[in-house]
């Protein structure tokens, strides 16, 4: 059933998905395993093993097979074959570390009574579901480009994609470090101590994201004029204002996703991402054809907005969580400022180099001298403040 549907939708463009279907569903099951280990050291308060493995091991590895495949030492089957065998190694490494601090053990749970071994067995499941529905919300949209518009699209589309993942990258750190002491404050059952994380995640990646997608946008034109064949990509700068604005709203909302993943409503995680993911495919069959490249990047934006509203009003309905603060609307109201700077009033310098340097340094000043008059965020503060100190002599 899977595969047909598959084929139909990736038809004529993705002959290459179609020939290594068995590829994908090898490696399907080996991210998933790979994503229950990560979830079991993270329960232990462990999040250094499977960063070391995700970062170092298959970042490093991962470059050695581009560049064997770039350099023409291995074909196309070889390349995919030493992706397996990467998330084989990934796998293998956090098992046989387990093997010293006994997170988990390999056996059925004997000891286990019937019950408490059939809840275990349900929340796995649903946190595989949930794995396997993330991934597949992130990727449909690729997949939808190349049908309706083509491949060279998806290239453009996956590159301004790929300016805004920066935005990311630390807000998955703090979801790293925080999950596990939610995890341990839902276990103390206190609520005191999730309501304290889920509040200061919020207004700590809404800050972090609208910097950080300040510094692009303020450059975009700069980053396209360094960029190799920069004017062809230039044409997805749309997109990249709405991804961005995207990542904001979703890091804006805090550890939602979290905190309802390890309550005991985590039932009601999996089905609002289900429901939100069919959302978002018939979106994109709406959008495409009527506003091309940034159709999906519309349909991704409206997905999110209504898919963490409804994850934090489950979180207030039943646990009466609440993130934002009078501080965030007016971190909101600064982003939306930015932005909308940035995208009618950004002069182009002659040299790039000279206004990224310029643009990315007034921004600093402004996002410094906001931290410390309105001081929305302690944490942030502190940071600053300590490197004021590293600086002065």
């Amino acid at each position: 059933m899977l595969r047909p549907t598959l084929h139909i939708v990736l038809e004529g463009s993705g002959e290459v998905f179609q020939n290594h279907f068995h590829y994908v569903i090898i490696l399907l099951g080996l991210m998933t395993v790979y994503t229950f280990l990560e979830s079991i050291y993270k329960a232990n308060l462990d999040i250094t093993s499977p960063n070391f493995v995700r970062e170092v091991v298959y970042k490093t590895a991962h470059l050695l097979i581009i560049l064997l495949y770039g350099f023409d030492l291995i074909n196309f089957d070889w390349y995919l074959n030493c992706q397996l065998i990467i998330y084989t190694i990934m796998v293998s490494i956090l098992i046989i570390k387990n093997c010293s601090r006994h997170y988990f053990t390999l056996g059925i749970p004997f000891k286990l009574n019937r019950r408490k071994s059939l809840q275990i067995l349900k929340y796995c499941l649903f946190a595989i579901l949930n794995s396997l529905g993330i991934a597949l919300f992130m990727r449909i949209d690729n997949l939808m480009i190349a049908e309706y518009i083509g491949l060279q699209e998806v290239g453009i589309y996956t590159t301004a994609i790929y300016f805004t993942s920066v935005i990311l990258i630390p807000i998955r750190y703090i979801e790293q470090i925080s999950s596990p002491l939610i995890s341990k404050a839902f276990s103390n059952n206190q609520i005191g101590e999730v309501s304290k994380y889920y509040k200061s995640s919020s207004i700590n990646q809404l800050l972090i994201t609208t910097f950080i997608f300040s510094l692009i946008v303020f450059n975009l034109n700069e980053i396209y004029a360094i960029m190799p064949n920069g004017t062809v990509y230039s044409s997805g700068a749309l997109v990249v204002y709405i991804a961005g604005c995207t990542s904001i709203i979703d890091a804006g909302f805090g550890l939602n996703g979290a905190i309802l993943q390890m309550s005991k409503f985590y039932r009601f995680s999996t089905l609002i991402l289900f429901i939100f993911g069919a959302m978002n495919v018939w979106l994109n069959f709406q959008l495409i054809p009527h506003f091309g490249l940034e159709g999906p990047a519309i349909a991704t934006l409206v997905t999110f907005l209504m898919f963490n509203v409804t994850r934090s009003a489950l979180l207030f309905a039943k646990l009466r969580l609440t993130n934002f603060t009078i501080k965030s609307l007016w971190t909101i109201l600064l982003a939306v400022l930015l932005i909308t700077s940035a995208y009618f009033a950004n002069p182009s310098f002659e040299n790039p180099f000279i206004g990224i340097l310029i643009k990315s340094s007034i921004l600093l000043i402004i996002f410094s001298i906001y931290v410390f008059i309105v001081k929305p965020s302690e944490e942030i503060q502190s940071m600053i403040e300590k490197a004021l100190k590293k600086i002065k002599p």
